[in-house]
């Protein structure tokens, strides 16, 4: 579902993809905060203590924050591709995403168009890609929504995905071609899969004013029709969804979300939800706001904050937003944590006997029990290891730091 504010935005060339900034002042606040950080007494509060606050509860987020978390881009999708599919053949469209699209889109349009979909095979088989058989690619309408289950990063891993382009290229009928960024860039490199296929397209990046135009739909459309849900930031109590003409004082939250998210909508669709808080216990809150915090008189400079009583009306629901923070890696790993990540990267979720094979490294690995740890990995029912979707903006920036390739968009 669309509103006028979320209208569709057709896909662009790949390349031309601009990931959205931190406000031009962030980069000095954050210099100035983790300076603020040494001087303050250790024992200063936010407006709202983090104490006095826990996580929404699954119920809650489902009705404030629902599904799915790729949001409009199934309406941008049908925008951009339906020229195309009414066409005549031959003709290939390439459409590349960033890892771990939640809702499989392009699974999806092929689903919702009577297209057929290739299945790949088990990973396992693509160790001996050369026995393996091209899929059969002569029907009207064909989409491949994964091109990165075709091959594995491996001597023996490569030879079915070579064929399988020179396949679509000389496929009869349209063919639909999606593939993670990573994944693009590394078939690029190594086959020149983007001479062989037309240019790649890649939606529009998601900015502050389309996120916040998104959530607030999403809260006023799903959530409780009888209260005034109102979503304040934990350290001022500001409303995030104010009109930044209008506040008080600047409220630059999505456009933080937008540069921390890349743009991706389900990864600022999860970081949204991961930092949803419903308070515990507001009248103990109110009266560490009206103390100035634990005993301390304001924040230092002469004024007291506002109390919690002070900014929410009468009726007010209040959903607390916690405070966006950039992630770390984790130190313990080295440059196995790197590979593995690159690895998962490249090939979405691997299970640990898959990415072994992936890797140049020999012995038991102690990388993915510390991704594990820290948060930045889950393993699920098949024993397959991912990357979190609120993560990916650490590990993206994480390998672009340490010197790899990564998946620009």
């Amino acid at each position: 579902m669309t509103s006028k504010a979320e209208d569709a935005r057709p896909f662009i060339q790949l390349g031309a993809y601009d990931r959205p900034a931190l406000p031009a002042e962030e980069s000095a606040r954050r210099w100035l905060e983790r300076l603020r950080n040494r001087l303050r007494p250790a024992d200063e509060a936010p407006l709202m203590p983090g104490e006095n606050l826990e996580r929404a509860g699954a119920d809650r987020l489902d009705r404030i924050a629902p599904h799915p978390p790729t949001g409009p881009l199934r309406e941008d999708l049908e925008l951009t591709l339906a020229d195309w599919a009414r066409g005549p053949g031959p003709s290939a469209c390439v459409v590349v995403l960033p890892p771990g699209d939640p809702d499989d889109t392009l699974a999806a349009w092929a689903g919702r168009n009577g297209a057929v979909v290739p299945e790949p095979p088990e990973r396992a088989r693509l160790l001996d890609s050369r026995r393996l058989e091209l899929p059969d690619l002569s029907a009207p309408l064909i989409v491949i929504p994964r091109l990165e289950e075709w091959f594995l990063r491996h001597s023996d891993g490569m030879d079915l995905l070579e064929r399988l382009l020179a396949a679509i290229d000389e496929a009869p009928g349209l063919v639909l071609v999606g593939c993670n960024s990573w994944a693009w860039r590394f078939l690029a490199s190594v086959f020149g899969a983007d001479a062989l296929l037309p240019p790649a397209l890649t939606f529009q990046p998601f900015d502050a004013p389309r996120l916040a135009a998104w959530f607030m739909h999403l809260a006023r459309d799903e959530g409780e029709a009888d209260d005034q849900i109102v979503f304040r930031r934990v350290d001022t109590g500001s409303d995030v969804f104010a009109d930044e003409a209008e506040a008080h004082r600047k409220n630059d939250y999505f456009r933080k979300l937008a540069a921390r998210s890349l743009g991706i909508p389900w990864v600022a669709w999860h970081i949204w939800r991961q930092g949803l808080r419903t308070g515990r216990d507001l009248a103990e809150s109110e009266e560490r706001a009206e103390n100035g915090g634990d005993g301390h008189e304001g924040d230092g400079s002469g004024t007291r904050p506002p109390a919690v009583e002070d900014l929410r009306a009468e009726d007010e629901t209040t959903v607390w937003v916690a405070t966006l923070d950039d992630g770390t890696l984790p130190s313990r790993g080295g440059q196995e944590t790197l590979l593995v990540l690159h690895a998962l990267m490249l090939h979405g979720p691997l299970t640990a006997e898959m990415l072994r094979h992936t890797l140049p490294v020999v012995g038991r690995s102690v990388a993915v029990p510390a991704l594990l740890r820290a948060g930045l990995a889950t393993r699920d029912a098949q024993d397959r290891i991912a990357v979190r979707p609120e993560a990916y903006p650490t590990v993206h920036d994480g390998l672009r730091n340490a010197g790899f390739p990564v998946g620009e968009m």
